[in-house]
């Protein structure tokens, strides 16, 4: 093409060739299994050879892909990227190769899809890592006890290094495969804006934490009285513009003392709003643009670490709009068919939990509560077995005595 210039050209032959890359990334990743498995040496080298050569080259494209992406990419993660993407490249890859006039469809990734359960969508698709993984565990089981055995075998440190580094690659990226719950369709972006919440003649000063077009994180001193209607909220966005929209609290949650976070949901927000939305989100380049803030080695090898505990643990916050406290005290459910004594754990306004002594099916969804003076309707929603005793969460639809004491009981939240 006339009129480029070098790194324009550089730029256009990188993009074609990007396609290939997948065919040596998967013979990197098994060619340490040449020396473990089948005894041949793929790198005839001993470890300052090593070092010497290879240490230096990876030093200097370290350095090199900071200078040229201006900490955008690490090298690090980029292995890990190509390592996850390694086989389906190279399978679609090939089949272009050797069907090159095939007419294809044009697939676009679906947006704003949310998933409920955490685990391998498709489990065809890690199948090959996990294959090269055993592979992988079965060669470094050898290597060590050649090693132990003082076997004669040439640059096998190297080969174990090299297989235990992959080992690492292969791993990380089947984590990755792993998803996680999603319960957001539009990804939200941090932004600390002061706002204020109204309802009626309550003012609630705070601030905004993370927000996009469809909701917000709001960080307040104390909680927003109880209950299911509307509120206004009005941002100052850094232009200097008052912004307000209405919207409904989806769940206050108390982080520490004199701390608590509002999730809210904006409720009818047309095209007007929406644009006043992501003029205040973007306008700050700072706010979403943050090359410095690219993570070092240890950042990463942090992250490494964390990313083995983040797969079995949730990553959604408590869902309640109005936060509970705890209230121990002895109470009896009345279901359909039996009659129930138990401890209760904590409270709120609109909900419940209560501890029931010994193996208990909870089936009944709905009954009567009662506790001192209070008597209630509730409903279900969620029981565990834990030892010797049942845990369940009950749902509060109708105080038939004692309401007016057991809203100034549950305002004790605030």
């Amino acid at each position: 093409m006339r009129g480029l210039t070098i790194p324009q050209r550089l730029g256009y032959f990188a993009s074609i060739f990007y396609f290939l890359h997948g065919i040596p990334r998967i013979i990197c990743l098994v060619a340490p299994l040449f020396a473990l498995l089948l005894g041949i040496i793929p790198v005839m080298a001993d470890v300052p050879s090593l070092v010497n050569f290879f240490g230096s080259y990876y030093l200097a494209t370290l350095v090199m892909l900071r200078t040229v992406s201006r900490g955008t990419r690490n090298a690090f993660w980029s292995d890990i990227y190509e390592t996850a993407d390694s086989v389906a490249m190279s399978w679609a890859t090939l089949k272009t190769a050797l069907k090159p006039w095939k007419k294809r469809p044009f697939i676009i990734t679906p947006k704003g899809v949310t998933r409920e359960q955490r685990g391998f969508s498709r489990f065809s698709y890690v199948l090959p890592h996990l294959v090269i993984m055993g592979l992988l565990i079965a060669g470094i089981v050898t290597g060590i006890r050649l090693w132990l055995s003082a076997v004669p075998v040439p640059g096998l440190e190297v080969s174990l290094f090299w297989a235990a580094v992959n080992l690492l690659l292969i791993g990380v990226a089947i984590l990755a495969a792993a998803e996680l719950t999603e319960w957001r369709n539009v990804f939200r972006i941090k932004s600390r804006m002061p706002c204020e919440l109204i309802r009626g003649r309550e003012r609630l000063r705070g601030r905004v934490e993370d927000i996009n077009e469809t909701g917000v994180l709001i960080q307040t001193s104390r909680r927003l009285l109880g209950g299911k209607d509307s509120v206004l909220l009005s941002i100052n966005t850094p232009q200097g513009d008052q912004l307000v929209v209405r919207g409904q609290i989806c769940r206050q949650h108390r982080v520490s003392s004199g701390v608590v976070d509002i999730g809210l949901k904006f409720l009818n927000v047309d095209d007007k709003t929406v644009n006043a939305l992501l003029a205040a989100t973007f306008s700050n380049p700072r706010i979403w643009n943050k090359p410095d803030l690219e993570p070092g080695i240890f950042r990463s090898l942090w992250s490494i670490l964390r990313v083995f505990s983040m797969v079995f643990t949730t990553s959604r916050a408590s869902h309640r709009r109005d936060i509970r406290i705890l209230h121990q005290q002895e109470c009896r459910l009345v279901s359909r068919d039996r009659i129930l004594i138990g401890n209760v754990g904590q409270i709120s306004k609109t909900g419940i939990s209560l501890n029931v002594p010994g193996t208990v099916d909870l089936v009944a969804e709905k009954g009567t509560l009662y506790l001192n003076s209070f008597v209630f309707k509730v409903r279900k929603r969620w029981a565990m077995q834990c030892k010797d005793v049942v845990r369940a969460g009950f749902t509060i639809e109708q105080v038939d005595e004692g309401a007016e004491q057991w809203q100034k009981l549950t305002s004790l939240a605030a």
